[in-house]
Protein backbone atom coordinates (compact mmCIF):
# COMPACT_ATOMS: atom_id res chain seq x y z
CA UNK A 1 0.00 0.00 0.00
CA UNK A 2 3.10 2.30 0.76
CA UNK A 3 4.36 1.76 -2.41
CA UNK A 4 0.89 2.48 -4.35
CA UNK A 5 0.94 5.81 -2.12
CA UNK A 6 4.56 6.76 -3.53
CA UNK A 7 3.39 5.88 -7.03
CA UNK A 8 0.34 7.96 -6.89
CA UNK A 9 1.88 10.48 -5.34
CA UNK A 10 4.35 11.24 -8.12
CA UNK A 11 4.39 14.44 -9.62
CA UNK A 12 4.87 13.08 -12.60
CA UNK A 13 1.70 11.04 -12.82
CA UNK A 14 -0.50 14.14 -11.05
CA UNK A 15 0.68 16.10 -13.91
CA UNK A 16 -0.20 13.34 -16.40
CA UNK A 17 -3.66 12.50 -14.71
CA UNK A 18 -4.40 15.76 -12.70
CA UNK A 19 -6.03 13.33 -9.04
CA UNK A 20 -5.71 15.55 -6.53
CA UNK A 21 -4.27 14.67 -2.43
CA UNK A 22 -7.74 13.90 -1.74
CA UNK A 23 -8.19 11.34 -4.08
CA UNK A 24 -5.01 9.76 -3.10
CA UNK A 25 -6.00 9.27 -0.08
CA UNK A 26 -9.39 7.47 -0.66
CA UNK A 27 -7.80 5.02 -2.99
CA UNK A 28 -5.41 4.48 0.15
CA UNK A 29 -8.43 4.30 2.44
CA UNK A 30 -9.53 1.88 0.29
CA UNK A 31 -6.74 -0.43 -0.24
CA UNK A 32 -6.89 -0.26 3.80
CA UNK A 33 -10.45 -1.17 4.30
CA UNK A 34 -10.60 -3.75 1.13
CA UNK A 35 -7.03 -5.08 0.34
CA UNK A 36 -6.10 -8.44 2.11
CA UNK A 37 -2.41 -9.01 2.93
CA UNK A 38 -0.83 -12.13 2.04
CA UNK A 39 2.66 -13.97 2.05
CA UNK A 40 3.76 -15.59 -0.90
CA UNK A 41 7.28 -17.36 -0.56
CA UNK A 42 8.76 -19.57 -3.72
CA UNK A 43 6.14 -18.09 -6.73
CA UNK A 44 5.92 -20.65 -8.98
CA UNK A 45 7.26 -19.98 -12.53
CA UNK A 46 3.95 -18.00 -14.34
CA UNK A 47 5.19 -15.57 -16.05
CA UNK A 48 8.34 -14.83 -18.45
CA UNK A 49 9.67 -12.21 -16.13
CA UNK A 50 10.92 -13.41 -13.10
CA UNK A 51 10.43 -10.67 -11.35
CA UNK A 52 6.51 -10.64 -12.18
CA UNK A 53 5.76 -13.81 -10.87
CA UNK A 54 5.47 -12.99 -7.17
CA UNK A 55 2.89 -10.59 -8.14
CA UNK A 56 0.90 -13.05 -10.05
CA UNK A 57 0.97 -15.35 -6.78
CA UNK A 58 -0.22 -12.77 -4.28
CA UNK A 59 -3.11 -11.80 -6.47
CA UNK A 60 -3.69 -15.53 -6.57
CA UNK A 61 -3.43 -15.65 -2.94
CA UNK A 62 -5.92 -12.96 -1.73
CA UNK A 63 -8.10 -13.64 -4.67
CA UNK A 64 -7.61 -10.63 -6.51
CA UNK A 65 -10.16 -10.00 -9.43
CA UNK A 66 -7.59 -7.46 -11.21
CA UNK A 67 -3.51 -6.84 -11.31
CA UNK A 68 -3.39 -3.18 -12.60
CA UNK A 69 -0.17 -2.13 -13.70
CA UNK A 70 1.29 -0.22 -16.81
CA UNK A 71 3.69 -3.42 -17.78
CA UNK A 72 3.07 -3.97 -21.20
CA UNK A 73 4.53 -7.54 -21.24
CA UNK A 74 2.98 -8.94 -17.85
CA UNK A 75 -0.51 -7.10 -19.19
CA UNK A 76 0.73 -8.77 -23.00
CA UNK A 77 1.45 -12.28 -21.02
CA UNK A 78 -2.51 -12.13 -19.41
CA UNK A 79 -3.93 -11.34 -22.64
CA UNK A 80 -2.48 -14.69 -24.37
CA UNK A 81 -2.54 -16.79 -21.21
CA UNK A 82 -5.06 -19.97 -20.71
CA UNK A 83 -7.36 -20.03 -17.98
CA UNK A 84 -6.91 -22.51 -15.11
CA UNK A 85 -9.25 -21.06 -12.44
CA UNK A 86 -10.53 -17.84 -14.55
CA UNK A 87 -10.40 -15.43 -11.82
CA UNK A 88 -7.56 -12.37 -12.06
CA UNK A 89 -7.02 -10.43 -14.93
CA UNK A 90 -4.30 -8.30 -16.22
CA UNK A 91 -5.18 -4.86 -16.92
CA UNK A 92 -3.79 -1.72 -17.33
CA UNK A 93 -5.08 1.63 -15.31
CA UNK A 94 -6.57 3.03 -18.28
CA UNK A 95 -8.77 -0.55 -18.49
CA UNK A 96 -9.23 -0.50 -15.21
CA UNK A 97 -11.56 2.33 -15.23
CA UNK A 98 -13.98 0.66 -16.75
CA UNK A 99 -14.48 -1.08 -14.07
CA UNK A 100 -14.90 1.27 -11.81
CA UNK A 101 -17.27 3.07 -13.84
CA UNK A 102 -19.21 -0.18 -13.65
CA UNK A 103 -18.91 -1.27 -17.52
CA UNK A 104 -16.60 -4.41 -18.26
CA UNK A 105 -12.85 -4.30 -19.31
CA UNK A 106 -12.99 -5.03 -23.17
CA UNK A 107 -12.10 -8.66 -23.94
CA UNK A 108 -9.93 -7.91 -26.27
CA UNK A 109 -7.54 -6.47 -23.72
CA UNK A 110 -7.55 -8.27 -21.08
CA UNK A 111 -8.26 -12.12 -20.35
CA UNK A 112 -8.05 -14.31 -16.92
CA UNK A 113 -4.53 -15.69 -15.74
CA UNK A 114 -4.23 -17.98 -13.06
CA UNK A 115 -2.01 -21.37 -14.92
CA UNK A 116 1.28 -21.17 -13.88
CA UNK A 117 4.27 -21.79 -16.97
CA UNK A 118 5.73 -24.88 -17.43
Amino acid sequence: IQEVREALSSTTLRAKYGYTDIEVQVVVRLLHSRGRCVTVTNPPRWTPDPEDDHLVAAAQAGGARYIVTYDTDLVKWGATAKTLRGRTLVVRPTDFLHVLRGSPVPVSRAKRRTRPRR
